[in-house]
């Protein structure tokens, strides 16, 4: 009863309404210290940084090597040479066979299997990385043609896949619709619709195109569904477009019609966001009345004219075309010609106009333009009203309709059977047609065309004629490398392809191949020399940059890429420069203030840091290529420290990640989907850390290359062959393998730990396979600690990778002391609840009526999961705006700062607190008082506020910043705004592509990681696969339990009350020795709890149970004076002392924490 009454008291005290400010509580001079000592004291228990720099001290040794740009430089120029080659050479001889059978006629035989039928058996490949059959061509034979290709095509192409590995899917598309592919799964199911893929046309007709599609939306085009025929059509026609090309749309009927903004009045780049735009303008339209030619062909021309004279340079070496669908007779006729030659002298006769029939109706329609000078169509035989009237009645002289589109298409050139022409001398005679300058020759007003008709319901040849209107446009049958697009498998991919043609030089269909660009151009996606050092990649025919290190690499684009012209993205490059790498010239430019943006951690929400430094950029074309490569090369990076080869005394014993491979007989369970064993780590390899990662990422790995791995890698007697592994990564190996007992010796508190080298060693604990393509340097763990290398990291609460749901990760730069040399990241990852642990632990009042505190990294966020579900993380500035707008307008710990993302293509609001030392407001409301003070040798800030229920306090007022996805404020250099990081769109020319103004010259980190297919099942994705039945489940950890029940549930865990705080253990032994007491009279020593009367007048204190002047590490223990005298609290090993009273049971101490806990959870549900 006592214990139950004392228990009371306490809870009563924690419960106290009473108010005070903030200047009563010790927290510069003792909680912070003590939280600091907490939490890099338990960070370094978990992880053993500063154990693995003791080995690498100890251990290691460098060398110093110096580095030659241009050598460098034409490294990788002659690497992507080489194997660009070898495409072309794949290429021409997937020709050649094709020709050659081509060449034989038909097979005569029943073609192979449909493509989307009879698949047979699948296997996964890890060139294609998905699963396919690898010894026959998957066709589809449509149209009118025969199947003309033979088996010796088929195994051809099966040669160069093993020939080269970056070669991926092969195929051949007929011009009459038959289509082969290698190999064989259900990717290509469409019939004869490659003839309008862009890889088909842009080998078809290789030069740039320049397209304006012109749709008839008059009257009578609602008749025999002719709309929507039409808008099938003209869809088509966009599909044909690649990225080089550009388009514009417009509907006729009373008056022309176009897209709203730029696409109004210009030419558009064929890009997604354009496309769209006409998409959505074709899918909209409705018929109305009449059919005025003139009116369109003016505002084609016009489109035409303002597209060159805002970029000239599309229009060099372009075919321009206007493609005109009517199913109708012009309403006026007389005035077509004239617009049309106006429109050709405006654009130096360079325009081919191809005129389309659409509708029985228009096989017996006249035109109302007549080509004899005594004919009835004369000006001045007509009055103003006449066309109006003769359009209603339908009553028209001249010749056919049919004819003059005829004439239209064929513009003087008399290359088309059925067309007129037209001279001066129907001019003089007032009859229709233009008047030509004497001086001028009036044959070819412009560049002959074509013309074609289909009647009603022929809608499928329609779209046929209209989609292969490239085919008009002959050239030399050369290779044509595509813009990338992004494979689903494959990532980024380019697309090589040359015309097929027979033996009379008539084009009868395109061969291509796919490459895969993380091969072909390896050495540049992945090239790591020095720290800030890095290549890129220019496409030079439209000077777009295909790679660079502020571009996601090609495996890890999230949505289909689009990429900036090399002035958009050229940094510290000055515009001559610029085009001397456009122009292929070589060359190099010093430069002393190149910017480098260092990642802070996420690439979504924590922005960078920037800083200055100087380089020297070399250029150098890909020889025979449309490609150029520039190397940044830091002076910093000149000479680089290279890491002396360690040997072990004695075998390291470690373990490669395939476990799936070993011996049956091996200790090895399942754990969250993966093959585990929980007695020790395992270690795996990114591609980059092999010699040959494209060969390592070609083939499967078997259990003759795990033991051949291990063998080099636990070798003493230097031995045994390296199996392809780069030189320093065994020293990592070796290095590591004394941080494995460390974990094994150290209890464990956290789910995993691991370290990650530069080198790109991976050591996980427990271990567990991984992702082959798993790159410890690319994630935001490794990113993080980087950004901060004096201090431990804490992230934010994210599913972890290897698994067991929401972790917290402490990340720590492992460092040469003598060289500073960073050689990697040690981590570990710990729930939620563990890390809120080391606070309220340490201080028991932030659970108090009183106090309220939250943990905060550096970039503003609260490290711990949302308060909302559509929140990935809560933001200072959304939880509590009030704050952040004092923040914010002090200048003061919330520095606002953009940068430029070149995926998303917008600006990102980030917030930064470099420099913040700490501030506090402790008189005015209650409400608005706070002490906010960064945690040393973290990334962490402690924010203590009084607790917003007891004080009422409301912190949802969203007057004072604003909250949405897109920033209310767009400026850059407005700093005292208050909003949550948010974007702002770039200002862009949509037609053009170009940007006109963005906030900052500073990138953002893009994002990094592929995403894993670990655990996925066994469809599309790489071994090793889900354990099967066969293999029994690990126990579950107990350390990523979060609640006692889930932990109990465990037969080998257990609720430990009696640490610091609760959490779930295999053995629930004291983390951290017990308190000594000391005097009352400390000078640390402060009132913190309230004061409340239960029956008698009982004034709760907590006085520091150690000296903080002395130990860094302090806890406080409650203290009561019952009756007018403050007694400091007595611990022993038996015992526990609760408002004054000492126990023997440690049930009061849990109990009093869990209903901590259970309010603070509360506080934060409300």
């Amino acid at each position: 009863m006592v214990a139950k009454a004392v228990l009371l008291v306490y809870l009563a005290a924690l419960w106290s309404p009473s108010r005070g400010d903030l200047s009563t509580a010790p927290i510069t001079t003792d909680w912070i210290p003590r939280v600091s000592s907490k939490m890099t004291t338990f960070a370094e228990s978990q992880t053993g940084a500063l154990q693995l720099v003791q080995e690498y001290d100890d251990n290691l040794s460098f060398t110093q090597t110096p580095i030659d740009g241009e050598t460098q430089l034409h490294l990788l120029t002659q690497a992507a040479g080489d194997r660009l080659k070898k495409c072309r050479e794949i290429l021409e001889r997937n020709k050649a066979e094709i020709e050659a059978s081509h060449a034989q006629g038909p097979t005569g035989g029943a073609p192979a299997s449909d493509c989307c039928d009879n698949l047979g058996q699948l296997e996964y490949d890890p060139r294609f990385l998905q699963r396919i059959v690898n010894d026959t061509c998957a066709t589809f034979t449509a149209g009118a043609g025969d199947n003309t290709v033979r088996t010796s095509v088929y195994d051809t192409m099966k040669s160069n896949i093993h020939e080269m590995s970056g070669v991926t899917w092969q195929y051949y598309g007929a011009k009459d619709g038959e289509y082969h592919q290698f190999p064989k799964n259900d990717r290509s199911c469409g019939g004869s619709a490659h003839i309008f893929k862009n890889w088909y046309v842009s080998a078809a007709s290789p030069k740039k195109k320049n397209v304006v599609i012109v749709i008839d939306v008059s009257k009578s085009m609602e008749t025999a569904n002719r709309i929507d025929l039409a808008k099938q059509a003209a869809l088509t026609v966009l599909d044909t477009l690649t990225a080089r090309d550009w388009a514009g749309v417009v509907s006729f009927s009373d008056n022309p019609e176009t897209p709203v903004g730029c696409l109004g009045e210009s030419l558009g780049e064929a890009n997604l966001g354009n496309i769209d735009i006409m998409r959505d303008f074709i899918n909209s339209r409705s018929p109305k009345l009449f059919t005025y030619y003139a009116k369109a062909f003016e505002k084609a021309f016009d489109i035409f004219y303002k597209a060159k004279q805002d970029k000239p340079e599309q229009f060099y070496d372009s075919n321009n075309v206007i493609i005109f669908l009517t199913d109708g007779e012009p309403t006026d006729a007389e005035n077509v010609l004239d617009q049309i030659t106006e429109g050709q002298d405006r654009m130096s006769r360079s325009v081919h106009i191809f005129t389309y029939g659409l509708g029985n109706s228009l096989q017996t329609a006249v035109s109302g333009w007549c080509d004899a000078p005594n004919g009835q169509c004369s000006r001045s035989s007509k009055g103003f009203l006449d066309d109006f009237f003769s359009a209603i009645a339908g009553n028209k002289d001249g010749i056919p309709a049919l004819d003059f589109l005829a004439t239209i298409a064929d513009l003087n050139n008399m290359q088309i059977s059925n067309a007129v022409t037209w001279t001066n001398e129907n001019c003089e005679q007032d009859t229709y047609g233009p008047c030509f300058d004497s001086n001028r020759d009036p044959q070819g007003v412009g560049p002959p065309g074509r013309t074609d008709s289909v009647g009603d319901g022929e809608g499928d040849r329609l779209m046929t004629m209209m989609g292969s209107y490239y085919d008009f446009f002959q050239s030399e049958p050369e290779p044509t490398f595509s813009v990338p697009t992004k494979d689903e498998h494959l990532g980024l991919t380019i697309t090589a392809a040359i015309r097929t043609m027979d033996t009379t030089s008539t084009f009868f269909g395109v061969t291509a191949v796919d490459i895969s660009m993380d091969v072909v151009f390896n050495e540049i996606v992945n090239f790591n020399l020095g720290t800030y050092s890095h290549a890129f990649l220019v496409d030079r025919e439209d000077g777009r940059v295909l790679l660079h290190r502020e571009l996601p690499k090609p495996m890890e684009w999230p949505s289909e890429p689009t990429f900036l012209h090399l002035s958009a993205m050229q940094g510290a490059l000055e515009d001559d420069e610029v085009t001397k790498i456009l122009n292929g010239e070589s060359g190099s430019s010093y430069h002393n203030n190149v910017k480098v943006p260092v990642t802070r951690g996420s690439a979504q929400s924590d922005g960078v840091i920037t800083v200055e430094k100087a380089a020297t950029f070399y250029y150098e074309p890909i020889p025979d290529t449309k490609y150029s490569v520039v190397l940044c090369l830091f002076d910093e990076d000149s000479t680089i420290t290279v890491p002396v080869s360690v040997n072990p005394m004695n075998s390291t014993e470690s373990l490669f990640h395939r476990l799936d491979l070993l011996d049956q007989n091996a200790d090895v369970c399942s754990l969250y989907g993966n093959y585990a064993t929980l007695d020790g780590s395992t270690i795996m390899f990114p591609p980059e850390a092999y010699s040959d990662p494209i060969g390592y990422l070609s083939s499967l790995e078997t259990s003759e290359d795990v033991a051949n791995i291990e063998q080099f890698l636990n070798d003493i007697t230097g031995s045994v062959e390296n199996p392809g592994l780069l030189d320093g990564v065994r020293t990592d190996v070796i290095l590591t393998a004394a941080i494995e007992q460390f974990w094994r010796e150290n209890d464990a508190e956290s789910v995993w730990r691991y370290v990650g080298t530069r080198n790109g060693m991976f050591r996980i604990f427990p271990g567990i396979t991984v992702d082959r393509r798993y790159d410890p340097t690319q994630q935001t763990w490794y990113k993080r600690a980087l950004s901060r290398p004096g201090d431990y990291t804490f992230s934010r609460p994210v599913p972890s990778p290897f698994g067991g749901g929401n972790m917290v990760t402490i990340s720590r730069v492992i460092a040469h002391t003598g060289t500073q040399q960073i050689l990697g990241v040690i981590a570990a990852d710990i729930i939620e609840r563990q890390y809120y642990s080391l606070l309220y632990s340490e201080i028991p009042e932030c659970l108090s009526a009183e106090f309220e505190c939250f943990l905060l990294d550096d970039s503003g966020y609260f490290i711990e999961l949302p308060t909302s579900p559509n929140m990935e993380h809560d933001h200072l500035t959304d939880r509590f705006p009030w704050l952040a707008k004092e923040l914010v307008a002090r200048g003061e710990f919330l520095t606002p700062g953009w940068c430029n993302s070149y995926v998303t293509q917008n600006s990102q609001l980030f917030y930064d607190t470099s420099g913040f030392t700490g501030l506090e407001v402790t008189t005015g409301p209650t409400c608005t008082q706070f002490s906010m003070y960064p945690v040393s040798n973290t990334n962490t800030f402690l924010l203590v506020l009084h607790n917003r229920q007891t004080t009422n306090c409301d912190d949802s007022q969203r007057q004072d910043c604003s909250c949405d996805e897109v920033c209310d404020t767009c400026d850059a250099n407005v700093q005292s705004v208050c909003q949550c990081p948010c974007s702002c769109a770039w200002e862009n020319e949509a037609c053009s592509s170009g940007f006109l103004g963005v906030l900052t010259d500073i990138p953002c980190p893009p994002p990094r990681g592929v995403p894993s297919s670990q655990g996925a099942g066994q469809t599309n994705t790489p071994p090793p696969y889900q354990p099967g039945s066969g293999i029994q489940d690990c126990p579950v950890m107990c350390s990523a339990q979060s609640d006692r029940a889930t932990c109990e549930a465990l037969p080998h865990c257990g609720w430990c009350e009696e640490l610091d705080f609760p959490v779930c253990k295999e053995t629930c032994s004291p983390t951290t020795p017990e308190p000594t007491t000391t005097a009352a009279t400390t000078t640390a020593e402060t009132t913190l709890a309230p004061t409340t009367d239960v029956t008698t007048t009982t004034e709760t204190t907590l006085v520091p149970t150690t000296d903080v002047t002395t130990t860094p590490e302090t806890t406080l223990a409650p203290t009561t004076d019952v009756t007018t005298t403050a007694e400091s609290p007595t611990t022993t090993e038996d015992s526990t002392t609760i408002a004054g009273i000492t126990t023997p049971d440690p049930f009061l101490l849990g109990m009093v924490q869990i209903f901590c806990l259970l309010r603070l959870h509360s506080v934060k549900s409300e």
